[in-house]
């Protein structure tokens, strides 16, 4: 009986060890896109994950929203008030409302992901209009800040 046990334990064994062989930990994998899969450019200044799993990418032409399959492009269209003010990104953040607030080189900018909308926040003149990082702190206040100092 003791004997049985033993090959048992021993079959059981070379079993398990065969199948950890098998068994390690999951590489992880990159997906590469450039501007023939859709995104604007392929030099990425910043990368946003919103609420709702979406990817947003600044870039120096654009921004561009990731859905896991495609890329969709946002752009300034100077003669449209309702796009983006200036398509050079500097940063991304979301509010408590899922409202998108980039900063660009041309200034403050809110995204309504509801309507598809951008609304450029007015600022002082004798601010610069460039806009580089923004940081939400606890989804109830955006502090904003220039190349040169905080505005809010």
């Amino acid at each position: 009986m003791k004997k049985i046990s033993k090959y048992i334990h021993l079959v059981i064994s070379v079993v398990l060890l065969c199948f950890s062989l098998y068994v390690r930990g999951q590489l992880p994998q990159f997906e590469h896109y450039a501007v023939e899969d859709g995104v604007s450019q392929s030099a990425i200044i910043c990368l946003f994950q919103d609420s709702e799993g979406f990817i947003w990418i600044g870039t120096q032409n654009g921004l561009n929203k990731y859905d896991g399959y495609k890329f969709e492009n946002y752009y300034n269209d100077p003669g449209d008030s309702n796009t983006i003010s200036k398509s050079w990104i500097f940063d991304i953040t979301e509010d408590q409302n899922g409202d998108l607030w980039i900063g660009t080189k041309g200034g403050l900018n809110r995204f309504d992901k509801k309507t598809g909308r951008f609304s450029l926040i007015e600022i002082p003149s004798r601010i610069p209009q460039a806009i580089i990082p923004l940081y939400t702190e606890s989804h109830l206040m955006i502090q904003v800040f220039s190349s040169t100092n905080r505005l809010c």
